[in-house]
């Protein structure tokens, strides 16, 4: 099925409503993963620092003995389990004095990165307290590993979730095809073709969506009536058209339309260099039959003389009425002058038997033939039909010289 391509610079429906809910499913996926992750790494921050505190505050009480004591080895036995497990980068206990008694550094650590210093911008100072006076700090710098690896599974969670919304907005664009682009495509479719083609007869299909159905079935229904109207239309040009071209009361072709017909005929022959004649027939004593039987009669006689000579004429031929009481025959091709001969023999061989003019009468017509043959006689049309009349008309003068009664001398 041909579908209209949308002019340049133009989308389609469903490039325009795909496009749409691509850049609308973009920015919300941006703006949701850009809100959790904000909203995530301050409270992670948060969370950090207090975590870091709450370690700081519990190595304070468990160093607090060897601080008294001032026992190096005790307080690094006492801080390297907490260290370890709190998350802790590096750790140092320092007595009243200032002086270190204890210092414990992850392996490995080299300066703080990026991450580190986002989220444990400065070390923990905990002062460790004995009856209320303080015998020692503690100073505790936090490391990021674990918050790093946090935020990596988190990105990488967040990824996925983008890929399964661009699965869901791909199959949602697809319903949304469906549903909604192609019934109308549909519909444009069916208009593209009657617009392009003329093809009335085409239909728009039935729709699942309520309007869409409406709309399709609305137009079909004007699509209903353009196909009547073009019926109509079509049965008023052929009428307008044989009435333009044919002559009322014998059916055949009138004078104009006889001529336009030897028109083109003449312009193939004179290419191809055939023959054709023009035969003018003429009702002999038409006028006494209107003045002695009446006009009814007159036309029963144009009737029947139009009906004979369309029985005898050949596969090719065309027959006209020129006017009145006169006939013409357009004969062609022709390869000798006897098969015009054959075509007047059987015109008169018809005409010999009496014919019906009403009023249960009879009457015998007869005819008086002029020939004009291509190119012999002339190569315009009008050349043509003025020696077939002009010689029509010499055979009729002579018919009627040879009916009078000769003069006694």
């Amino acid at each position: 099925m041909t579908v209209p391509h949308p002019a340049a610079g133009r989308a389609t429906l469903q490039q325009a409503l795909a496009g749409s809910m691509n850049r609308m499913m973009a920015l919300a996926m941006i703006a949701v993963v850009l809100t959790v992750l904000l909203t995530g790494l301050i409270a992670m921050r948060s969370y950090a620092q207090q975590n870091l505190e709450l370690v700081g505050k519990f190595t304070a009480y468990a160093v607090e003995p060897a601080v008294v004591f001032d026992d190096p080895v005790a307080a690094n036995a006492a801080i390297a389990p907490i260290a370890t497990d709190g998350g802790v980068a590096e750790m140092t206990v320092r007595n009243a004095q200032g002086n270190i008694l204890a210092h414990w550094q992850r392996s490995g650590q080299r300066q703080p990165g990026l991450i580190t210093r986002i989220f444990y911008p400065q070390a923990i100072v905990q002062s460790i307290v004995r009856d209320g006076q303080a015998v020692g700090t503690i100073h505790v710098r936090g490391h990021a590993d674990g918050i790093l690896r946090f935020l990596i599974a988190a990105i990488a969670g967040s990824l996925l979730c983008m890929v399964v919304v661009a699965a869901g907005t791909s199959y949602l664009i697809r319903r949304m095809r469906a549903t909604l682009v192609e019934p109308l495509q549909a519909i444009a479719q069916v208009a593209h073709r009657v617009r392009s083609e003329r093809s009335f007869d085409q239909r728009a299909p039935r729709s699942t969506i309520a309007e869409f159905d409406d709309l399709g079935q609305d137009f079909n229904a004007l699509l209903d009536d353009m196909e009547q109207w073009q019926g109509q239309l079509h049965a008023v040009n052929r009428d307008l058209w044989h009435q333009a071209n044919h002559d009322p009361l014998s059916g055949l072709l009138n004078r104009a339309a006889f001529a336009a017909r030897v028109q083109d005929v003449l312009h193939d022959a004179a290419h191809t260099g055939q023959r054709f004649a023009i035969l003018f027939m003429d009702g002999d004593g038409f006028k006494s039959i209107n003045d002695e039987h009446g006009h009814s009669a007159g036309d029963h006689v144009i009737i029947g003389v139009a009906a004979r000579i369309g029985d005898m004429l050949r596969a090719g031929d065309l027959a006209a009425r020129i006017g009145g009481d006169e006939f013409a025959i357009l004969v062609g091709p022709i390869d000798e002058v006897d098969d015009i001969h054959m075509v007047t023999d059987r015109i008169r061989s018809a005409m010999a038997t009496p014919m019906d003019i009403g009023a249960n009468q009879t009457l015998l017509v007869s005819l008086s033939f002029g020939v004009a043959i291509f190119p012999d006689h002339g190569t315009a049309v009008d050349d043509l039909m003025r020696h077939a009349d002009s010689d029509m008309y010499a055979a009729k003068m002579r018919r009627h010289t040879a009916s009078q009664p000769m003069s006694e001398t």
